[in-house]
């Protein structure tokens, strides 16, 4: 009999027992009965000596195509497998995969037999519930699989790092954290632009999901015994990869999802936004001046929205009446050793000439009748500061309602990094969104 889950969501089903399995190469696939008696397909693929590639698919949903895995390294081990009835011990790579039969339960374990990533079948209440919900998944109303949930221990002297951009605590431990880009609306939640589904463990391991669903990271936050992933979708497509060490795991990573070109040495070092006392040529120079004359370190200006027409946000347009002559005032910097950026964001105002242009050419993100998918958002909502009010007693906002570039789709890419290029021409060093 399958244990009961504590605030399971309606429909969900846990993965019970083991039925039956197979070794093909570097590859097992495995047969496991659900809680409701239901017959579902694991792989798991030993594709590099320190990478497991996991994928669960209820639904018998093919995961989609996604670019954020490179490419699998061309290092399969073979696996070897015993099954002495109560538990499938399969080794080959670095960790060793365990599986005991029934009631379900699985870990990965190293060489000298020590669980680096366990699942955690004794968390469970006074109730005998367990308390986190554990490998399974949830079926909508109409029989569609619409979420997959795994669960794994969490040790008293465990960390937890990585997840992107996220404004809390270093260490993620009892967080609970959404990976889905939203505008954070300032910095002082774990809500970001710059989610990364990428976590790794002091345990010696990190844990990369291939997807790019919204997920969610209870990172003992429901139980300080366990920590649970969810990913909104059909299926789950995951790595678990071994260092042991931070440096190892990071390599690994870096290998499997690509690594981005080293950045100019500048750019590493003290960045000073003229935010929003700053809007105009005069007052940034006047800054940079003042950076000058007090002796204080400055690698790069950043010129927030003002460098922007109103309203226009964002045709990539200089404001001819705070920026005279945008070229000298980059040359300007230049000559004191600052770099210049200057910020951006891939939505077109419908108040912008370049909104006819992209809604004729099919570069906006559309609904389902077709028409171009229109949002108000942080700046279309609030005054700009110092503002007064309109005539009518509105607020006169930064930025009107605007669409979004669709990055999808190639030629939109394409000219979106044309409407760029000219900007970084005239002397821009560098884009902040």
């Amino acid at each position: 009999m399958s244990t009961p889950v504590r605030n399971a969501p309606p429909g969900f089903d846990g993965i019970a027992r083991l039925s039956a399995w197979r070794v093909d190469g570097h590859r097992l696939t495995v047969e496991a009965t659900t809680a409701a008696g239901e017959t579902v397909q694991m792989a798991f693929a030993a594709v590099h000596p320190a990478l497991w590639h996991l994928r669960l698919a209820p639904g018998g949903d093919a995961p989609l195509g996604l670019p954020l895995v490179v490419g699998e390294p061309d290092a399969a081990v073979p696996l070897e497998a015993h099954d002495d009835g109560r538990m499938l011990v399969v080794r080959g790579p670095a960790l060793s995969l365990e599986i005991t039969r029934d009631p379900w339960s699985l870990s990965f374990r190293d060489a000298a037999g020590r669980a680096v990533c366990a699942e955690n079948p004794l968390d469970v209440d006074g109730l005998d519930r367990s308390s986190v919900r554990p490998l399974g998944f949830v079926r909508g109303a109409e029989g569609s699989v619409t979420q997959v949930s795994e669960s794994f221990a969490l040790r008293v002297d465990e960390h937890l790092f990585g997840l992107g951009e996220k404004f809390t605590r270093l260490d993620k431990v009892g967080q609970r954290i959404l990976c889905w880009t939203v505008d954070p609306f300032g910095s002082t939640t774990e809500r970001s632009h710059k989610n990364v589904p990428f976590l790794w463990s002091t345990r010696g391991y990190g844990l990369f999901l291939n997807t790019g669903r919204r997920s969610t990271f209870e990172l003992g936050s429901e139980s300080c015994q366990s920590y649970t992933v969810t990913v909104d979708g059909p299926y789950l497509d995951a790595y678990l990869i071994y260092g042991p060490t931070p440096a190892e795991i990071l390599e690994r990573y870096t290998a499997l999802v690509g690594r981005a070109p080293v950045p100019p040495k500048w750019s590493f070092g003290l960045w000073l936004s003229g935010g929003g006392a700053y809007r105009d040529e005069e007052a940034i120079l006047r800054l940079a001046a003042g950076l000058e004359e007090h002796d204080i370190p400055c690698d790069v200006i950043h010129v927030d929205t003002w460098w922007l027409r109103w309203r226009r946000y964002c045709d990539f347009q200089w404001d001819q009446a705070a920026f005279l002559e945008p070229e000298r005032f980059a040359e300007t910097l230049h000559r004191q050793g600052l770099a210049l950026s200057v910020w951006q964001h891939p939505y077109v105002s419908v108040e912008s000439d370049l909104f006819d242009v992209g809604r004729a050419q099919g570069y906006f993100v559309r609904r389902p009748d077709g028409e171009v998918y229109i949002i108000d958002y942080g700046l279309s909502l609030a005054p700009r500061p110092g503002d007064t009010l309109a005539g009518d007693g509105a607020p006169q906002t930064w930025n009107a309602p605007v669409a979004i570039i669709d990055l999808t789709n190639p030629a939109a890419v394409e000219w979106y990094k044309g409407l760029m290029r000219p900007v970084l021409e005239g002397g821009v060093d560098v884009f902040k969104t």
